[in-house]
């Protein structure tokens, strides 16, 4: 919650469980794979973003947009609960 409040300057409310995904990833710089798990949930805002550098995204399309597979599988998820 710290962290989207200080990325996108809102607060959120934390909601149900989506489920856990693993993304396997090569850093170049670093040389390495790294195994990345992340654990899911859905949310709703408390406040609303008020600021214009937020661009907010279709809800169908938007998979290629997301560098781990795991976040747009919690948001497929996320859009069918």
């Amino acid at each position: 919650m710290r962290e989207i409040r200080e990325e996108c300057g809102v607060e959120i409310e934390i909601g149900e469980y989506l489920g856990e995904a693993i993304d396997y990833l090569y850093s170049a710089s670093e040389d390495t794979h790294f195994k990345k798990h992340g654990r899911f949930y859905a949310g709703s805002f408390r406040t609303l973003p008020t600021s214009s550098d937020l661009a907010w995204l279709s809800t169908s399309g938007f998979a290629p947009l997301f560098r781990q597979g795991g976040h747009a599988w919690a948001v497929e998820m996320a859009l069918k609960k």
